[in-house]
């Protein structure tokens, strides 16, 4: 082989491998659509680095990337490729920073960012692969997620995160780490709240219905937790059909009361299993009879489940003394030093 031969071919050599190089970069420039719009009250955009702002309606894309902006009185419910749902509120805003999913090479990864404003989730196929797979970041710390239902509210204030019932008995849980520490959330109706990512993350504290409410209110998401609570009923009264053992402790009322109409005292709520539309004929003797021991049933689930709970707040309440008493004793030997 002449050495102008092989001149030229060590140049198409090198053209061919800067040409490959150059691939991932055109591919990288290219959108990857992470889920769309399912549902939009009043005005949103979504904007990507260097490009305009683009308004939002019902079943426009939403890609990686995007940070998603709400306008007064408006309200965005997104619906993501693993079937996550993500909802914000007012004057909201969210950044899509990365979503991966592979299921059938368990591969998945989720990383979001709320700003500010109202916000709830419910995670779907990339939290059910791995531990930590979804991440919320919020001006506290980061919310990593391992299956669950999660409303909260982000102001310049403080940003409170609470913990609500999964769309089915499995359990449900998220951590919270900032740069003081982290706690656990594993018990619907339990939250925390913090002023700064500095602060030491408290243990898990029961926030009433009402607290719970005021930021379902706020972040305008009343219409979507109510069809939640409806396909929950459904998936519970499936596993009840099919003789399951409930592993929550037939604890589906909080949703119920969370949706409670405060009207003028109309006393609007939405109906659950086994209750009749009006106008539909009544159920008989023995039906009531059988509604009435189901009934029973479940309150003396309740109690036992909220002896349960306080037990486990109890306890909860003890390991964090012991770790504060093992801080205070740690920062004493570092100052005896």
């Amino acid at each position: 082989m002449t050495w102008d031969r092989r001149y030229l071919l060590a140049g198409l050599a090198a053209s061919a491998l800067v040409l490959v190089r150059r691939g991932p970069a055109v591919a990288q420039g290219a959108a990857e659509t992470a889920g769309q719009v399912e549902e939009i009250e009043g005005t949103a955009e979504a904007m990507r680095p260097g490009q305009q702002a683009r308004r939002l309606a019902a079943g426009a894309p939403v890609y990686v990337g995007d940070v998603v902006r709400t306008g007064p009185d408006s309200s965005l419910g997104l619906k993501f490729l693993d079937d996550t749902e993500f909802d914000i509120g007012p004057q909201a805003e969210l950044t899509i920073d990365a979503f991966v999913y592979q299921p059938a090479r368990s591969v998945g990864d989720f990383a979001a960012t709320v700003a500010v404003g109202a916000f709830r989730f419910v995670s779907g196929g990339v939290a059910r692969l791995k531990d930590d797979a979804m991440r919320v970041v919020v001006p506290i710390g980061t919310i990593g997620v391992r299956g669950t239902h999660v409303a909260g509210e982000a102001t310049r204030e403080e940003t409170s995160i609470a913990l609500l019932d999964a769309d089915d008995d499995r359990p449900t849980r998220i951590v919270l780490r900032n740069d003081a520490g982290s706690t656990v959330i594993d018990r619907p109706g339990f939250g925390t709240t913090l002023r700064s990512r500095r602060d030491r993350p408290r243990a898990a504290e029961r926030f009433s219905d009402d607290r719970v409410r005021r930021i379902v209110d706020r972040g305008r998401f009343q219409r979507r937790l109510e069809r939640f609570a409806q396909r929950r009923r459904r998936r519970l009264e499936e596993l009840r059909q099919r003789g399951q053992p409930r592993r929550d402790g037939g604890r589906e009322e909080r949703l119920d009361r969370l949706l409670q109409r405060r009207q003028g005292g109309t006393g609007e709520q939405p109906l659950r299993a086994g209750e009749s539309q009006p106008g539909q004929a009544q159920p008989s003797a023995a039906q009531q009879r059988r509604e009435e021991r189901r009934q029973q049933f479940k309150d003396e689930q309740q109690k036992r489940q909220e002896r349960k709970e306080k037990q486990r707040e109890a306890q909860d309440e003890r390991q964090e003394k012991r770790r504060q008493r093992r801080d205070d004793a740690e920062e004493r030997q570092q100052r005896s030093r």
